[in-house]
């Protein structure tokens, strides 16, 4: 029981003291010696601080509808400016359609009412250190000057809809605390179709409601430095004169910029976006800086146009999406990581007049740059950390390429075109390396390590001006007879392809190497046996005997030296005449000749008049087995080393 009327105390007391509190600000009357004052102040010198006059706060209470009738009152609206200080406002302000030809400046006062200026004509008007419980209306206002809404707290919407300022829109320091929109309007924090004629500040800024930004018109610069945005913040169809910076701001929610122009630099260095970011068709004509900034959702930056697009040590957490892009001068992504597993980093389709650079680049989910245009590629690992895979499937890079510190389990380079170089400085591609129909231009390799199988190394189609294998003991290394071995390795290590061997022949008479064409030609042939032919068929066999006797054509000394041998091993069979048996009587006889009897026998389509004048005896069957076996070998073997040696067989 006590415990319980221990309680009942303190919410009476908590209830007391909120009610006091309240009744102190809100709840109290206008004090008519308080709008005596500020009429007569006002007329004397245009400024009247209530706190002067009145120690007391809820002392200072005047009628909204007090002050719109000092503004309406002829005497008044010859004045320069209309400055309240300390005053608590009691009602609704109520000057649509008014025009006040003077500047209106409230500082540190409180409203318990709301602000209604719709479509009104004014000077200038500004709010510092204030406090407004209820909305703030300016929808079609005009002001030749300022619109300053400092360092105030705003519990209502505040609607700003086709707004026309001609001087500055100022909020610096400012809550904007509505989270729904009041009636007649679209969001909390409106400042659609608003046009400013100088500078837009809202740095330093809490805005707690959706933002909606479309369609505005900022003159010259736009700020919304260390804003938070706590919704939806939309900015589409936005054009800016000079600069937009929305530096260190905070987008918790969904940020669109789509569609918007910025004249001058754009900077969202710092900023963390936790909702998707939307920057599709946005154009930004000089610096745009991304610099250090978290996506940590879903970026986009589709067709947009950019001159110096920055993401330096930029972290990305969600996919994004930079299809069609163009820009005039450099893209950097360098010390930046992107974090997203299920999808790779991509860029396609884009446009990048000078260089694209990924210098100490990080991609878990693999980086995909694909039917694109770029001045120069630069791509740099960061340490430790490998790629699942790069694709530069189609791309064109006017000058060069240059992959550096890369390790990754898949490189894609199909239809890949370099017009001046391709550099490849420690790169190790694990699993597969497809470079077919790629234009590699100079192509530089320097600790370059590619799959060891040569099925998923592709170079079908592959072209090249030049190839510069480093030697870090002696620097560059151009193709010699002393080292060539080493460029052939490369051709060697690759998928079997014909036209890969005929394109390192044309390397090689480039460089006036014809000599070493043969042996390309015997290697390209060996391996078409052995990855193309059927083992053991008949092309399989064949395609051996043409490697032993001739080298494919490629060792026509093969030929005689066979020749030779089987000539000699005839010799030897029929080395003694008393084996054999005469066909014609002793005296038409010629001189035996065990080597002239080997040679006339292995060429029988050249009669020399010697092979028919003996065989073996009858008892001999070896002998007779192998003169067929021999005068076989001649109709095989010497047709073979004619066409060796004529240069047919190749």
């Amino acid at each position: 029981m006590k415990a319980f009327s221990r309680l009942l105390v303190i919410l009476i007391i908590v209830v007391f003291t909120t009610g006091m509190q309240f009744s102190s600000v809100w709840a109290i009357s206008y004090n008519p010696a308080a709008e005596e004052y500020v009429k007569n102040e006002i007329l004397a010198s245009g400024d009247a601080d209530l706190e002067k006059a009145f120690p007391n706060a809820s002392d200072r209470a005047v009628r909204a509808d007090f002050i719109v009738s000092l503004w309406k009152d002829p005497t008044f609206q010859v004045l320069p400016f209309f400055k309240l200080r300390n005053a608590i406002i009691l009602g609704d302000i109520k000057a649509e359609r008014l025009t006040i030809p003077f500047d209106v400046e409230f500082w540190a006062c409180k409203f318990d009412g709301r602000i209604e200026m719709s479509r009104a004509n004014i000077q200038s008007f500004g709010m510092y250190d204030s406090i407004v419980t209820g909305a703030v209306r300016m929808g079609r206002l005009t002001a030749q000057g300022d619109l300053a809404l400092y360092t105030s707290i705003y519990e209502g919407g505040v609607v700003l809809y086709k707004a026309n300022i001609g001087g500055n829109l100022l909020a610096r320091g400012s809550q904007f605390n509505a989270i729904e929109p009041d009636e007649g309007s679209f969001a909390p924090f409106e400042l659609w179709k608003t046009q400013v004629g100088e500078i837009t500040e809202f740095t330093n800024t809490m805005i707690k409601g959706e933002a909606k930004v479309d369609d505005a018109e900022f003159g010259i610069d736009v700020y919304f430095n260390d804003a938070i945005f706590e919704e939806n913040a939309s900015f589409r169809n936005v054009t800016v004169g000079n600069n937009a910076s929305f530096q260190g701001a905070i987008f918790k929610n969904d940020f669109s910029f789509e569609n918007s122009v910025v004249d001058r630099d754009t900077f969202f260095t710092g900023v963390t976006f936790h909702g998707n970011a939307n920057f599709d068709y946005f154009s930004g004509r000089n610096f745009v800086y991304f610099d250090s900034t978290i996506f940590d959702n879903d970026f986009s930056l589709a067709y947009s146009i950019l001159s110096w697009p920055y993401f330096w040590d930029a972290t990305f957490n969600g996919s994004v999406d930079f299809e069609g892009m163009q820009t005039s001068n450099e893209l950097d992504f360098s010390d930046s990581r992107y974090n997203y597993k299920d999808e790779p980093f991509t860029i396609t389709l884009a446009k990048v007049d000078k260089a694209v650079k990924f210098n100490d680049f990080a991609a878990l989910g693999g980086l995909v740059l694909e039917n694109n245009l770029f001045g120069d590629l630069i791509i740099s690992g960061k340490e430790n950390q490998k790629f699942d895979f790069i694709s530069l499937n189609s791309t064109t890079v006017a000058e060069g390429l240059v992959l550096e510190n890369v390790n990754v389990d898949i490189f894609f380079a199909d239809g890949f075109s370099a017009a001046k170089s391709s550099a490849f400085y420690n790169v190790s591609v694990i699993e597969a390396l497809d470079l077919g129909d790629a234009h590699l231009g100079q192509l530089t390799l320097d600790q370059f390590v590619w799959p060891s199988d040569s099925w998923d190394f592709n170079l079908h189609g592959a072209t090249y001006k030049d190839i510069r294998l480093m030697d870090h003991d002696s620097g560059e290394k151009n193709i010699n007879r002393g080292n060539w071995e080493r460029y052939f390795n490369i051709v060697q290590s690759s998928k079997f392809d014909p036209e890969v061997y005929k394109t390192f022949e044309q390397f090689l008479a480039d460089k006036g190497l014809q000599d070493l064409i043969p042996e390309v030609e015997l290697a390209k042939k060996r391996r078409e046996r052995d990855y193309i032919l059927v083992p053991y068929s008949s092309e399989w066999i064949w395609s051996w005997f043409l490697d032993i006797f001739a080298g494919y054509g490629q060792r026509p000394g093969r030929a005689l030296l066979c020749s030779l041998l089987v000539i000699g091993a005839g010799a030897f069979v029929f080395r003694k005449e008393s084996e054999l048996v005469s066909l014609e009587k002793p005296e038409a006889m010629p001189p035996y000749n065990p080597i002239l009897y080997s040679f006339a026998l292995f060429i029988p389509f050249i009669d020399l008049g010697i092979a028919d004048k003996w065989n073996p005896k009858p008892g001999r069957k070896g002998g007779w087995l192998y003169k067929h076996f021999h005068k076989m070998m001649g109709w095989i073997l010497m047709p073979v080393a004619i066409l060796t040696f004529g240069g047919f067989i190749k």
